[in-house]
């Protein structure tokens, strides 16, 4: 382990992709094990970081990590993982912070679960009561996402900051997962994943626990009906902002290689098209290209991580700046909104802007 900032690394996630790729005989993996218990072995120390800084406000909380023999019944590598866990005291029926890894996608999984499977110990009247439990818990945060505009817009806001709503398995809208939620948790999901930073090849503690300060307000949800949720830390803030940067900036750069296939199609030089954005904020638009006939085109890129399909995608802010540059530029200024930046098969679409509906928000104060 590199330390408290650095505490998961590429080739972690690169091991469990190799070991999960093998088929291991007799139920034991021999010498590959000790490498999944040196992988458990941080996200123990992980959870057990998330636990000492949330335990007080967000709890009371039990950890639990995958333990004993690494491998399915058919002797394949199960992936890792650690969990925060409240609401039961059995962790396959209560309300859980999940971090694992996911060896086929190549990343780490953060988010809020109902469980993560069955426990195959209880049966009968024992494990109907368990499931009632499980239910009790989902209604009871449903109830508080519905009634409370302070954790609605909490919740509401995920899908803006990586988050995917997920239910049997499928990306849902953020109101289709409430009622899903409410019949059957035991389906439904709301996680992210996270990628080893490119140049140091590590996922940072601190990016970790950016994710698990904006999902977390959903484990204070079981406590009662009237929930007052703790503020983000000036920190978390900083991070956020930093995330949702990054977002924007992978949206361009996704639009920025359209562009240059574009161009190059058409016939002229790549270094018609400029990420502007990277020289200043202040121009009103992010990439400057150029049409068929060669003239100079403006796009401004309007980023999310949700799915075409999600109605909150369908609505994002244009400042003061990028409004009145479109205005005095109309004949060759592109609005483009670029859909689920972080999904497998990202879209993008140019916006008509004869029959958007824009609605002021803000003003400048001059003092």
């Amino acid at each position: 382990m590199k330390g408290i900032d650095s505490v998961l690394e590429h080739n972690d996630i690169a091991i469990v992709k190799k070991l999960k790729a093998n088929k291991y005989a007799n139920n034991s993996m021999g010498r590959d094990g000790e490498y999944i218990k040196a992988i458990r072995h941080k996200l123990r120390a992980i959870a057990t970081q998330l636990f000492e800084k949330y335990n007080v406000e967000y709890g009371k909380f039990q950890i639990a990590t995958s333990s004993g023999n690494p491998l399915s019944r058919g002797g394949v590598v199960n992936r890792p993982w650690a969990t925060l866990y409240k609401g039961s005291d059995r962790k396959q029926y209560a309300a859980q912070i999940t971090i694992g890894i996911d060896a086929d996608a190549g990343c780490l999984d953060v988010g809020f679960y109902f469980g993560k499977a069955s426990s195959h110990d209880i049966v009968g009247r024992e494990k109907i009561r368990y499931e009632k439990i499980q239910e009790v818990i989902a209604q009871k945060i449903v109830n508080n996402i519905r009634a409370n505009t302070e954790i609605s817009c909490r919740y509401n806001s995920l899908g803006d900051l990586g988050f995917i709503y997920s239910s049997d398995h499928k990306s849902v809208t953020s109101d289709q997962w409430l009622t899903d939620a409410f019949i059957n948790p035991k389906q439904c999901q709301i996680y992210a994943q996270i990628y080893p930073d490119r140049e140091d090849k590590v996922i940072n503690f601190s990016t970790i626990d950016y994710f698990v300060s904006q999902i977390i307000f959903l484990m204070k949800c079981i406590d009662s009906s009237k929930v007052l949720l703790p503020p983000l830390t000036p920190e978390q803030w900083a991070k956020k902002a930093e995330l949702l940067a990054l977002i924007g900036y992978e949206g361009e750069l996704f639009v920025l290689k359209k562009e240059k296939e574009k161009v190059k199609s058409l016939g002229f030089n790549e270094s018609h098209v400029k990420h502007m954005s990277l020289i200043s904020d202040s121009y009103g638009y992010d990439i400057a290209s150029v049409n068929n006939k060669k003239e100079e085109i403006y796009i401004e890129v309007k980023t999310t991580t949700r799915l075409k399909s999600d109605p909150e995608a369908q609505k994002f802010f244009l400042s003061n700046n990028e409004y009145q540059f479109f205005s005095s530029n109309k004949d060759r200024y592109k609005l483009v909104r670029v859909f689920g930046i972080r999904s497998a098969k990202p879209e993008m679409i140019e916006v008509d802007m004869s029959s958007i509906s824009i609605t002021p928000n803000g003003y400048v104060v001059s003092i």
